[in-house]
């Protein structure tokens, strides 16, 4: 082709055409900056479909991350909620002046026990390596690092902190002091049941665990609320790549 081109030109100069040469070579240059153009933008299109590629996979990635953290979430609400209602059965048994009984020794057995989803996050953590604007939606960007680097630390770290802490340091003492554990059946029973409806001790601890389980749950259920909105976002995300 580039002697086809330098051929036409050598005619034109021989015939003496030199107005003609002149257009015709302008011609060229125009005609090869158009192909020049025109390479650069396919390849541009080409690296620009890479990165959308990219950011489609790891979008998938978050969201089946989401989808476990969701279960997880799920369930250890579902425990909780079980638990709570254990410890408020003790203080209704209290309150109303209930003689201890089997569904009472199956909520004492119960007072150390607290349920906390595991978080995976490594998709999180991946995109925090490449760098964050891989995910070309701001807002997206926003709503993911509010829930790994806030929420995620709120649930995985804080809270079950606050369990451990409670659960080694308060409870463990108060059933080491007044339960008695059968190791075959694996309930509890209180050494002197009429004497803990009277201990302000044993009332203030267990409000205070209610409380804690209670804040558990709040925390847990705006995490699902974030989760929802996060996974809508990023569906849409998907679908628009």
């Amino acid at each position: 082709m580039i002697k086809f081109f330098r051929k036409i030109r050598q005619n034109l100069l021989s015939e003496g055409k030199t107005g003609k040469y002149l257009k015709y070579a302008i011609g060229e240059i125009i005609l090869v900056m158009i192909g020049i153009l025109l390479a650069l933008q396919v390849n541009n299109w080409n690296e620009n479909r890479k990165l959308a590629d990219s950011e489609k996979l790891l979008l998938k990635e978050l969201l089946n991350d989401l989808e476990f953290s969701k279960s997880e979430i799920v369930t250890a609400l579902s425990g909780n909620k079980y638990l709570l209602s254990k410890y408020k059965s003790i203080g209704n048994a209290i309150e109303e002046d209930i003689e201890f009984n089997d569904s009472l020794s199956s909520a004492f057995s119960s007072l150390a026990y607290w349920s906390s989803p595991y978080l995976p996050k490594s998709s999180f953590e991946s995109i925090k390596n490449k760098d964050l604007k891989i995910i070309s939606n701001p807002d997206i960007r926003q709503k993911l690092v509010k829930f790994h680097e806030f929420t995620y630390v709120l649930i995985s770290e804080d809270y079950n902190k606050m369990e451990w802490n409670f659960s080694q340091t308060i409870t463990l003492p108060v059933l080491l002091k007044n339960i008695h554990i059968n190791i075959e059946t694996g309930n509890s029973t209180p050494d002197d049941f009429e004497a803990l409806k009277k201990d302000r001790i044993f009332h203030n601890y267990l409000n205070q665990l209610i409380v804690l389980r209670e804040g558990g749950l709040n925390l847990f259920e705006t995490a699902l609320k974030d989760i929802e909105t996060l996974s809508d976002a990023i569906t849409k995300e998907i679908d628009n790549i």
